[in-house]
């Protein structure tokens, strides 16, 4: 990695990733081979730039990054003949892929007891080749959101007996494909939702304890 820090209010850096998923053996396999090859490692290698910002005397925080993942050997299980009349399924390093995106963060102090805080994220991950014994699957999609966003607000006050804490957040993200494997996309696609979540607690001085009080998709 590589970085900046071009102001005081203002940091950039590069930076380059590398990770991987160790590999295996089908040990459930049954009449042929391949049915009990092992597996290699995936691979992915992913290339960062972005910037931070604490501005307007670190009343405003801006964070922005872009990223491009290369996505190499991915294991996948695929069908594959026995000699029994139904296929089977073996884990194996069936696809390529890559993935790319922006993400942005704002924390806004709007005042010594209250905030604004959201964060939003575009990511594209798609098959660069998948080859399955069915056929070429490299138009399917990873089975993620193209979209994801939330906002939140959240405020605080002393009280007579502790300090008072409030949020209130809603989460949004698009349709995602939960089993792009299937046959017809409609009925194995998950529309886009948004959940309201809200939570208020005390925290409690003499006693140095907290009562939190949360609650979950309140539409």
């Amino acid at each position: 990695s590589i970085d900046r820090q071009f102001t005081p209010e203002l940091f950039g850096y590069a930076k380059v990733a590398r990770g991987y998923r160790t590999g295996g053996q089908n040990l459930r396999g049954s009449y042929v081979e391949t049915a009990f090859q092992p597996f290699e490692p995936e691979t992915i290698t992913e290339y960062e730039v972005g910037i931070k910002s604490d501005l307007l005397d670190r009343k405003l925080r801006i964070n922005l990054a872009a990223f491009y993942d290369d996505y190499t050997n991915i294991q996948r299980s695929i069908t594959v003949l026995t000699l029994r009349p139904a296929p089977s399924t073996v884990v194996t390093n069936a696809a390529a892929g890559s993935i790319w995106g922006v993400e942005a963060e704002l924390l806004a102090r709007l005042s010594p007891s209250l905030s604004f805080g959201a964060n939003a994220s575009y990511s594209k991950a798609e098959y660069d080749e998948f080859i399955d014994l069915i056929g070429d699957r490299s138009d399917e999609t990873f089975g993620v959101p193209d979209w994801i966003v939330s906002a939140r607000v959240d405020y605080s006050a002393d009280t007579r007996i502790g300090e008072f804490h409030g949020q209130v957040s809603y989460d949004w993200q698009s349709e995602t494909v939960l089993a792009p494997e299937a046959q017809f996309d409609d009925q194995v696609t998950q529309g886009s939702f948004g959940l309201l979540n809200a939570r208020v607690a005390i925290d409690f001085d003499p006693s140095n304890a907290t009562l939190p009080l949360f609650g979950r998709n309140l539409l």
